[in-house]
């Protein structure tokens, strides 16, 4: 019983991601059917807006269609000759054709005549001066003088041969096709379309009798106060209003060239009814989700119990396995280090050990050719022991760049020079050994903030390198380039080639080329690994390029920077070419030996 009622390792975390989820999902939930709503919204406002558009641009084509239809009949020849009398007869027939009430001419003097004779339709002039002032112009809907229809005038210039305006043509229609032009018009299930001017005051909208009455200016209601304000300092946009308790929704669009508004309106239930549809569905889902979440966090939850401590071990058993294989790999590495470098301390000890005692044994014997023979073996130990002093100053320098301890002292020098000078150094001594080494430059100076010292060493390291790995005949090609913001030093050689296998790891400490593909040449490891710490203390960078059995070449990129006040204290000619001879006998006393 103690076992079933024990309390279960990471329930606290189960029930901690339970919660969390159900968090997220309502949030999630939350946000979604908001901006989900919030773009279903905006696309039918903008959608019943570009409906109210639409229908103004086709109701603009039938004005200008009228417009057309009556300058039409102005340009007929007895329209243009202002005779009433030929003028009569035209109208008449025209009126017929067109199923227009009456025709009126009015002449520059301000004379009208009409069809019929006697009744004018002119409830003010601005039509007919807009004509004869040669613009065609479409009145507003009003009552009929002599009936009680709404009627319209469309007022266009008479002009005569010579374009010259002569009169002014009006006709008389009903206006039933504004009416018939909006009746179809439909927004939701009960809204209807109507057009207003700027003042707010109905045009035409499906109730004839209601605009018959005059009783049409919805500015009588205060509720349409913003409505109307906005409309008339926008071209289209939509508003809502509230009218006798209920909200409604409007859209509206000018029609172009008149001072007239095309607006659809409907209750705002209605049109956005997709938006309740939405909400219902939307929270359906996020129930539904959470329910199936519920579910799944249940059967998943036996399951994490059973599956936590075998993923626990196996991770513990990779980490284990990656702990083990790193450290083998770097005891690999320690173990073969210090193979070469008791090879590196014990083969120079033997030679001068055995140098020591050839000499004592010349001293002994008193000849006069021993001292030819000391000579030699003199030489012996010195070379030697500039191999343990380059093998001991590389192990001195890595161990201070390990612990951040080497410094760089640097000045501003000619780095070509430095490299110039460093290369026509050790010429005779590649051409004793039947290697041709050439200088390359397309600058004679580049100062830049240096460490002579460092410059040194990094290129007699990649020379020496060159040298070994070069057979006699071979060639060795030292360049500097000048390119502007940075100084390009190269070291390329004909010699053996660095394998594909072996490029990449080339700068790692400890790691050497197998000795099988590199003729037996000693080494420890760290010399490259040395150079690229060097490089990158100058902001630098080296890579290599190589192709077994064609060569390969070693490109440091330097940017050039200089220290203010700051001048080269550490090359001065006169005393470095001791300094360098002595560094050079360091650097190639492994060459020296082989």
């Amino acid at each position: 019983m103690r076992l079933k009622s024990k309390h279960i390792p990471g329930i606290d975390f189960l029930a901690m991601i339970f919660i969390s989820i159900l968090i997220i999902f309502g949030a999630f939930g939350i946000i979604s059917y908001q901006n989900t709503s919030i773009v279903l919204k905006n696309s039918i406002v903008d959608s019943n807006i570009c409906m109210a558009a639409d229908n103004s641009n086709l109701l603009k084509q039938h004005l200008k269609e009228l417009k057309t239809i009556i300058e039409g009949v102005s340009f007929r020849t007895e329209i243009q000759s202002m005779d009433w009398s030929a003028q009569k007869p035209v109208l008449l027939e025209e009126a017929e054709r067109l199923n227009v009430m009456r025709f009126q001419i009015t002449d520059l003097a301000g004379y009208s005549q009409s069809t019929p004779e006697g009744q004018f339709d002119l409830p003010g002039l601005e039509g007919v001066h807009s004509a004869l002032k040669g613009e065609a112009y479409i009145s507003e809907p009003f009552q009929e003088s002599a009936g009680k229809r709404a009627i319209m005038a469309c007022s266009v210039p008479i002009k005569n041969k010579k374009k010259d305006i002569v009169g002014a043509l009006t006709a008389s229609l009903d206006s039933h096709f504004l009416i018939d032009s909006i009746s179809n018009l439909q927004m939701g299930e009960t809204g209807f379309g109507f057009i207003i001017d700027k003042d707010g005051r109905i045009i035409a909208c499906p109730d004839r009798e209601k605009l018959l009455a005059r009783q049409s200016n919805i500015n009588e209601n205060p509720e349409f106060g913003d409505f109307i304000h906005e409309m008339s300092s926008r071209e289209k946009g939509y508003a809502l209003y509230n009218y006798a308790g209920k909200d409604y929704f409007t859209t509206y669009s000018k029609i172009a060239d008149t001072e007239w508004f095309l607006a659809l309106t409907a209750p705002e239930q209605e049109v956005f009814q997709k938006l309740d549809i939405l909400k219902k569905k939307f929270f359906s889902l996020i129930l539904i989700t959470i329910t199936f979440c519920i579910f799944c966090c249940l059967l998943l939850a036996g399951y994490l119990f059973k599956r936590k401590t075998v993923q626990d071990l196996e991770l513990r058993v990779e980490e284990d396995k990656r702990l083990l294989k790193e450290s083998s790999e770097l005891e690999k590495l320690r173990t073969q280090f210090f193979a070469n470098i008791t090879h590196e301390l014990r083969t120079p000890l033997n030679v001068i050990l055995a140098s020591i005692q050839l000499c004592k044994l010349y001293f002994e014997k008193e000849k006069e050719t021993h001292n030819v023979n000391m000579s030699k073996h003199l030489k012996t130990i010195k070379q030697n022991c500039y191999r343990l002093m380059r093998l001991v100053n590389n192990l001195i320098d890595t161990t201070k760049i390990d612990v951040g301890f080497l410094e760089k002292h640097a000045g501003n020098n000619n780095i070509v020079k430095i490299v110039e000078d460093i290369t026509m150094s050790i010429q005779e001594f590649t051409q004793n050994k039947g290697i041709n080494l050439s200088f390359e430059k397309n600058s004679e100076e580049k100062v830049i903030a240096c460490d002579v010292d460092k410059i040194e060493r990094i290129m007699l390291n990649l020379i020496s390198n060159a040298i070994k790995f070069t057979d006699q005949g071979g060639s060795i090609y030292v360049k500097v380039q000048d390119r502007g913001e940075n100084v390009v030093i190269s070291v390329k050689d004909t010699g053996i080639g660095i394998p594909r296998d072996k490029q990449a790891a080339i700068f790692e400490r400890f790691v050497q080329v197998e000795q099988t593909l590199t003729k037996n040449k000693d080494g420890s490891g760290i010399g490259l690994a040395m150079v690229k710490s060097f490089v990158e203390m100058h902001g630098g960078t080296i890579t290599a390029v190589s192709e077994y059995g064609k060569g390969s070449e070693f490109i440091i990129d330097l940017p050039v920077t200089t220290m203010e006040n700051k001048r080269d204290e550490f090359y001065l000619e006169e005393v470095e070419t001791q300094r360098r001879i002595e560094r050079i006998n360091i650097e190639f006393s492994d060459i020296y030996y082989s």
